[in-house]
């Protein structure tokens, strides 16, 4: 074979192999799209009525939902007090009025809403109070209530507008008896053996449980039987605030004969008002705050005569 011939061979196979590429290559152009599944169809669940929800699923419905507003619509604001007297803070007068610190804070407030004020006594106890105001059957309650864990469950309190001293009286014969001491008489009481008392319904009862665990704590159905007993003997000591300890004292002082006062250093009982709406206790704690409200219980036994009786 010639070298010519050689040449001619060897270029029309490079042209037929460029030839089969090319085909294949328009071949794979051309070709139909292989087809694509088509995704399954979502289905997105409308809104369900909140009516046709199971009740525990159901959003809680606060019984004092926008309850500032609605006082304000009726034109009267329900305050909840506790169905006895705590001079100066509420009690009837002479004339059988309702009187006191704590219900010209009511009116006021009443009186800045620009509504009535109306008030619910039916409540035994000052945690009767609480609950008043928890079951929406009052919209705020003005009672000398103290500030604890177990109201604000319930409850919201406002900044404290009065702080006391919590107190303790002590029968002087049941203090010699167990050999107590001045530096260590609260550890002294933190016993088994030692027995206080509070009155019932009062925050005082948590108070007791919670300074001296290790002691009974008694409860008593009123102030007066308790503090007969604390006089009697029957208990070693009655803790209660010291509005209650100087008005006590304040009727007879020949009673320092037979009991000891101690105020118990660093602890106090905050005094504020319950609601149950978040943004009526924010309006409260702006009231507190621009009325600059802060008492004293001197103050207050200046402020209002002592009645007779009381």
């Amino acid at each position: 074979m010639s070298r010519l011939t050689l040449v001619c061979a060897l270029l029309g196979a490079l042209v037929l192999a460029s030839l089969t590429t090319f085909v294949a290559d328009a071949q794979r152009t051309t070709a139909p799209p292989t087809p694509v599944e088509a995704a399954p169809a979502v289905s997105v669940p409308l809104p369900v009525p909140a009516a046709a929800l199971p009740a525990a699923v159901q959003s809680p419905a606060a019984p004092s939902e926008d309850r500032m507003s609605r006082v304000v619509a009726a034109g009267e604001l329900v305050v909840a007090v506790v169905n006895l007297d705590r001079y100066p803070f509420f009690y009837t007068d002479a004339g059988g009025k309702l009187v006191g610190s704590d219900i010209d804070l009511a009116r006021d407030i009443a009186h800045e809403l620009g509504v009535e004020v109306k008030f619910n006594r039916s409540a035994a106890t000052f945690d009767g109070v609480v609950e008043l105001v928890a079951k929406g059957q009052a919209d705020i309650g003005i009672s000398k209530l103290s500030v604890t864990l177990p109201r604000a469950r319930q409850v919201r309190f406002t900044r404290p507008y009065i702080e006391l001293a919590q107190g303790l009286m002590l029968n002087r014969v049941g203090l010699t008896a167990i050999g107590a001491n001045d530096k260590k008489i609260l550890e002294q009481l933190n016993r088994p053996d030692r027995h206080l008392g509070a009155v019932k319904g009062t925050s005082y009862v948590g108070f007791g449980r919670t300074l001296f665990p290790d002691a009974q704590v008694t409860e008593y159905p009123d102030k007066q039987a308790m503090f007969a007993a604390v006089i009697a003997g029957d208990v070693l000591g009655v803790l209660y605030d010291e509005n209650e300890i100087k008005q006590y004292i304040f009727e007879k002082p020949d009673r320092l004969i037979n009991v000891k006062v101690e105020m118990l250093a660093g602890h106090t009982d905050p005094i504020g008002i319950a609601v149950a709406d978040p943004q009526f206790q924010y309006w409260l704690d702006t009231y507190i705050e621009l009325k600059r409200v802060k008492l004293s219980v001197n103050q207050l036994l200046n402020k209002y005569p002592r009645p007779e009786g009381k």
